[in-house]
């Protein structure tokens, strides 16, 4: 999909979330480091590593009572996926576990439809 209103990732984001907070399912973003940090009182940097590279970023809990995990990539109108994530979209599919790339606020509320939310 082309974005000729040059759409930021921030405002699908907001939709999203607003959307999400207005049904009130828990969600959350997920944050992956990848650098180099000084602890506190720490003289030199050390590499670190939290999460798995490609995580989508974000997540919801379906209100079905069994706890399963919807994960999301949410992008610009456009933009694509890194390898990374399309790696962690395939081992999420390996796992049956439900993983969705969105860029519109409407692609969430057919999801939403889908699990009856």
């Amino acid at each position: 999909m082309s974005n000729p209103l040059k759409i930021k990732e921030s405002q699908v984001v907001r939709s999203c979330t607003d959307l999400l907070k207005i049904k009130k399912i828990i969600h959350w973003r997920n944050n992956v480091l990848n650098g180099r940090f000084k602890g506190v009182g720490e003289q030199k940097t050390r590499h670190v590593i939290n999460g798995t590279k490609g995580l989508a970023d974000w997540a919801f809990v379906l209100n079905d009572g069994s706890g399963r995990t919807v994960y999301l990539e949410i992008k610009a109108p456009g933009k694509k996926q890194s390898q990374e994530q399309k790696d962690f979209q395939a081992d999420c599919d390996r796992r049956n576990v439900p993983y969705y790339c969105i860029d519109d606020v409407n692609d969430l509320i057919e999801i939403l439809e889908i699990y009856g939310m």
